[in-house]
């Protein structure tokens, strides 16, 4: 059986995908880094980028892209059954396009082709309310908190949208 996310660009809706190019990774790093939560919780440019450029088999990176460069797109799989997004952003120019929610519908395409009563797990910082929303409006439940978890002093929400045929 082959990985649903073998294919190397996606044409979606909204965006399309494409494999995460080393060229991309220092842009990324930097709208990141002054984004929320991602600049509440510390992380800079170098963090993320070395993040973005180590290697991992089962960590797929994707580059967002309209006519250019939206987001990022990280989905480890498989995780508990499914996949589980590492790293979701779609850069503020960018926001409120529908690119979230087509990310959200393809994942869900992608994993329910592969086996029945799957999940998609996520994680979202407490202090993000505006993510917290875009996950429930997508169908994803609330899972647990988890204190300190990536930031000490700072709370992280695990959800799962399972996928039922």
């Amino acid at each position: 059986m082959t990985s649903p996310f073998s294919t190397t660009c996606y044409e979606l809706s909204s965006c399309r995908l494409i494999p995460l190019k080393p060229s991309d990774i220092q842009q990324i790093s930097e709208q990141l880094s002054h984004m929320h939560p991602w600049q509440t919780l510390g992380y800079s440019a170098t963090t993320l980028s070395h993040y973005l450029q180590r290697e991992d088999a089962c960590l797929y990176k994707y580059a967002v892209m309209t006519e250019h460069l939206a987001g990022i797109l990280c989905v480890r799989y498989p995780w508990l059954r499914g996949a589980y997004i590492e790293l979701v952003a779609i850069f503020p120019q960018q926001q409120g396009l529908g690119i979230g929610h087509t990310l959200i519908q393809w994942l869900a395409n992608q994993l329910i082709s592969e086996a029945k009563n799957a999940n998609l797990w996520a994680l979202v910082s407490a202090i993000n309310p505006q993510a917290r929303q875009f996950y429930q409006r997508e169908g994803f439940i609330e899972i647990g908190e988890l204190q300190d978890l990536v930031t000490k002093g700072y709370n992280e929400i695990l959800l799962r949208k399972p996928l039922l045929l």
